[in-house]
């Protein structure tokens, strides 16, 4: 019965730390409802300063309205959170990737969150991720997580250079994210 019960347990924690680092692990946003923090003035300062300033729009049209500013290029869009250890593993694998094989003026990286985000957390990462970065209300994620049909995070939207936005959710595979995005330049 011991060993039985040792074998069960160890069974149990190969599956849960497998499924940690699996696709199937992603989150999806509807899991988070915490409500929004409202922002210190040395925290809305600093937001200000490293945020892009997300357009007074209908949220069914921001998706659209963020775009507009990026006509020509290649955006590659990531939708994520800083509490979403996925996402934190694919940021992590990805940043390296835009200074070598995918630095290109005519790529551009848009990182989007939401308020679902610690301010705090949220603002220790977002220098080191190099990219636009927007920070939404869960309702104006929301409406772009609904166009897009997004199943969890981290999610990819590739826009090509004529504006036509897909919801690639396959690009969580590392190697199809960058034979991806150099085949769309």
């Amino acid at each position: 019965m011991k060993v039985k019960s040792l074998f069960l347990a160890a069974a149990i924690m190969v599956g849960v730390a497998a499924s940690a680092q699996t696709p199937a692990a992603n989150v999806r946003p509807a899991q988070r409802a915490e409500q929004a923090e409202t922002p210190s003035k040395e925290q809305a300062k600093k937001l200000h300063k490293l945020t892009q300033k997300v357009p007074k729009v209908a949220d069914d049209k921001l998706f659209d309205a963020i775009m507009q500013k990026y006509k020509g290029k290649v955006v590659v869009v990531d939708l994520w959170n800083t509490w979403c250890g996925p996402c934190r593993r694919a940021l992590a694998a990805n940043e390296p990737l835009k200074a070598g094989e995918l630095n290109s003026k005519d790529i551009v990286w848009v990182y989007i969150a939401n308020e679902t985000s610690p301010m705090e957390a949220y603002l220790d990462m977002i220098p080191d991720i190099k990219g636009e970065h927007y920070r939404l209300t869960k309702e104006q994620f929301a409406a772009i997580a609904k166009r897009f049909n997004v199943d969890g995070i981290p999610y990819y939207i590739l826009v090509d250079r004529k504006g036509n936005a897909t919801g690639r959710p396959d690009l969580r595979d590392h190697d199809l994210y960058k034979k991806t995005i150099l085949e769309a330049l």
